[in-house]
């Protein structure tokens, strides 16, 4: 099942800095990006709250406009006061014009370590990824990275979180989830912008069941990680799989005897590779305090 089954062009990964040129990668860097992409079978993006918003023109949000942004939101938001509501995929983000309210109760996660953040439930991590997914979106980034008209780019149709999800439905918001992780920036001191390796890798919550030290399921987790520390500046990430099967929605118990539902998806990539893998239906409680879902991969294997 390891790695050196897979032959995967690393072009998957490219140039990001805001245009579409592709990106020269180091040898290392070459071999990381091929287990990397080759393990990449991801997860469901959850909330149901991206697929409006990426059929709008959105102005592309400068380092400057974000700093501004987020100095001028004072607003406190407590967090773990919600609203319990029934799941809606319903909730776009052209209704979430006031997202950067939330950015002062955000901020305790943005600045732990990524080992701490690990150690937080998966529904607090979750409320944190979600929220870093729809400042991008509506920041514009991933408009001006996957837009119509970028050249070598894989735009991926979102679709709302639901138990009904198709395989390839599933399997494609996980591509959204791991190209909107490694188009992660920060401000800097002196106003310009660079990578955000720490964001990055707090965005594979929302792909993988377990992460962390000595909880890793997947070892897909462990080429992603791995690959993003390489990492000086955000990239693209082009990699498109067909599924070919999907079981019906299961139930069964988790690895801490937790209550779970799933579906075993088969899909096979340009190499004519086949992987199965498990993805669990995870509903949450986001940072706006509504209800919304994900689908996590817990596991897979490789088929031929």
């Amino acid at each position: 099942m390891g790695p050196e089954k897979h032959i995967i062009r690393p072009y998957g990964f490219e140039k990001n800095s805001f245009t579409p040129e592709r990106k020269t990668l180091t040898r290392k860097q070459q071999i990381i990006a091929i287990v990397a992409i080759s393990l990449a079978i991801g997860a469901g993006i959850g909330g149901g709250i991206v697929a409006s918003a990426m059929n709008h023109e959105r102005p592309v949000a400068t380092a400057e406009t974000e700093a501004t942004q987020t100095q001028s939101a004072n607003s406190e938001v407590a967090v773990d006061s919600v609203t319990e509501t029934a799941p809606t995929t319903e909730n776009a983000l052209d209704q979430k014009t006031e997202i950067y309210k939330y950015n002062k109760a955000m901020e305790k996660y943005r600045v732990m370590s990524v080992d701490e953040f690990q150690q937080l439930t998966t529904d607090e991590q979750l409320l944190y990824v979600q929220y870093v997914i729809d400042r991008t979106v509506i920041g514009g980034r991933y408009d001006a990275i996957y837009g119509k008209g970028k050249q070598n780019q894989s735009v991926v149709d979102f679709t709302p979180v639901s138990i009904d999800n198709s395989g390839q439905e599933i399997f494609d918001n996980s591509t959204f989830a791991l190209q909107i992780a490694y188009l992660q920036i920060k401000v800097t001191d002196t106003g310009g912008a660079e990578f955000d390796l720490a964001d990055c890798q707090k965005c594979l919550s929302f792909v993988f069941h377990d992460v962390g030290k000595d909880k890793i399921v997947s070892n897909s987790y462990t080429a992603q990680n791995t690959f993003m520390e390489t990492l000086d500046e955000p990239i693209a990430y082009n990699i498109l799989e067909t599924v070919t099967n999907t079981s019906d929605l299961l139930a069964g118990t988790d690895e801490n005897g937790n209550n779970i539902q799933y579906k075993v998806l088969t899909s096979l990539n340009d190499n004519n590779i086949m992987v199965e893998g498990k993805y669990i239906y995870h509903e949450f409680i986001s940072y706006d305090g509504t209800r919304q879902a994900t689908w996590l991969l817990d596991n897979y294997q490789i088929k031929n």
